[in-house]
């Protein structure tokens, strides 16, 4: 009798395979990055078009969620420091991402759009846009890095003063400068909170 039910239970494991979790993209995530962005064709720029000389450097912070392992979305704000032109912008913007795998490494496609707030008398808020592509991997078990390479667009409606020699009169025009570069960023991805599950799973054959 003994014999007989150990066979059993034999057969019925056997019929069994496990399966493992191999979701990896879920809950909430951080995003911090530092870039670098070498201007790129020609500048608006006062008023006029010039070879765009300008560059700037950037830090950056967005928080996201994975809705399905593939496609994420999330806010971010950072500063971005224009040189040549000198200006200091605030971009504050929605982050949309769709990834290629549902890995712990996997590259992406991804875009930024929002608006660059005003903090001073020196321009309007304009249009933020920044796309491209990256690549999110593992260089341990628990750090994770994030690069990522694309178009930066910065529209910025500044303000200029004018005086008029013949009425001697001063008077304010506003001015859209757009500024366009390249996104060079790294950073590390942190995460923050995810719905954990069972590391295997028995199915029916």
């Amino acid at each position: 009798m003994f014999l007989a039910v150990t066979l059993i239970l034999g057969a019925d494991l056997t019929a069994q395979e496990v399966n493992i979790v191999t979701r990896k993209n879920e809950g909430i995530f951080n995003i911090t990055q530092i870039g670098y962005l070498p201007g790129i064709g020609n500048i608006s720029y006062d008023g006029e078009l010039r070879v765009n000389q300008s560059e700037a450097y950037r830090i950056r912070t967005m928080f996201g969620y994975f809705i399905t392992p593939r496609f994420s979305v999330g806010l971010g704000a950072g500063a971005d420091a224009y040189q040549d032109p000198s200006y200091n912008t605030f971009p504050v913007y929605a982050d949309v991402r769709a990834y290629l795998h549902d890995t712990r490494s996997s590259p992406y496609l991804f875009i930024d759009l929002g608006k660059s707030l005003a903090i001073g008398p020196e321009f309007e808020e304009g249009m933020h846009l920044n796309v491209g592509a990256g690549f999110k991997y593992f260089v341990s078990e628990q750090i994770c890095l994030n690069t990522s390479i694309g178009y930066n667009y910065q529209r910025m409606d500044t303000e200029r003063l004018y005086v008029s020699d013949l009425w001697n009169v001063g008077f304010k025009e506003i001015v859209p400068a757009n500024f366009k570069a390249l996104s060079i960023n790294v950073g590390v991805i942190f995460e923050l909170w995810a719905i954990r599950k069972p590391a295997t799973e028995l199915t029916e054959d």
